[in-house]
């Protein structure tokens, strides 16, 4: 039996279908981009959210607001650095994308596989929708298919960040899948998953994983170096009308549940 929700719109509007509310969100806030696959990229949100709080002023003793930045952004600096280049890359060279940063494995999404799924699903039956990691970045790219980025910030090279991002990355995964999931049961055509380990401040290039692909500082340094891996790494795809409709969904519910759309399971 499916799980009930409800869900709260903008503007007041409920909603039974979690993805209903998502899809006539999206067609409200990004009417030009609902049945376009040729379009600039789109940052979600727009500037990536530091979460730390600014001094008002000096007189009490605060720190000036360069250090506080300096201070406070250590462990998200690589990530900002990671954001920077998607955005710089993602216009120059008009790649039609949604970019997400920090998509958090909230409710919703759990309420939208509960909703949808068989109660007896694997991805239900598990520890997966307990928790409560997120992507650092989450690509819908309408020529590559998904791409999810975990970002870490060791100095050095370190198997187990390495390890942590693994299952970080495979969470998003099985996520992503599952979603797909909803609509194409006894489907075999699956949209291309990229998982995408990313140490900016590591030099050392690393031996790759085959399931999982590595940006280095190497690779982010520079506009041509990026394009390079961005190239060597992800291979344009000619979508069918359905694999494109596909994309499109997962947009819906992913940029839906960065926006003003909120559920509650009854």
């Amino acid at each position: 039996m499916e799980a009930s929700a409800f869900v709260k719109g903008p503007a007041g509007h409920y909603y039974s279908d979690l993805v209903l509310a998502c899809e006539d969100h999206f067609s409200r806030i990004y009417p030009d981009y609902v049945d376009s696959s040729d379009h600039d990229t789109v940052m979600c949100p727009a500037v990536f959210p530091f979460g730390y709080i600014a001094p008002t002023g000096q007189a009490s003793g605060a720190i000036p607001l360069t250090n506080v930045e300096k201070a406070s952004i250590d462990g998200d600096n690589a990530e900002l650095k990671i954001f920077h280049r998607l955005e710089k890359f993602g216009k120059e060279t008009k790649q039609p994308m949604f970019v997400l940063s920090q998509v958090k494995i909230t409710e919703f999404i759990k309420n939208v596989l509960r909703q949808k799924l068989p109660a007896d699903h694997p991805i239900l039956m598990g520890k997966l929708l307990n928790s409560d990691g997120e992507i650092d970045f989450l690509i819908i790219h309408r020529q590559i298919g998904v791409i999810l980025i975990e970002v870490k910030a060791p100095k050095k090279f370190s198997k187990s960040t390495q390890c942590k991002a693994r299952k970080q990355l495979q969470t998003g995964e099985e996520i992503v899948h599952a979603l797909y999931e909803i609509d194409h049961r006894e489907s075999t055509t699956v949209i291309p998953v990229y998982k995408v380990i990313a140490m900016p401040n590591v030099s050392d290039p690393g031996r790759e994983n085959q399931n999982f692909i590595s940006l280095r500082e190497e690779n982010v340094q520079s506009d041509g170096s990026f394009v390079r891996w961005w190239e060597s790494k992800f291979a344009k795809k000619a979508f069918g009308s359905q694999e494109k409709r596909d994309l499109q969904n997962l947009i819906y519910i992913f940029v839906g549940q960065k926006c003003e759309v909120s559920s509650k399971e009854l």
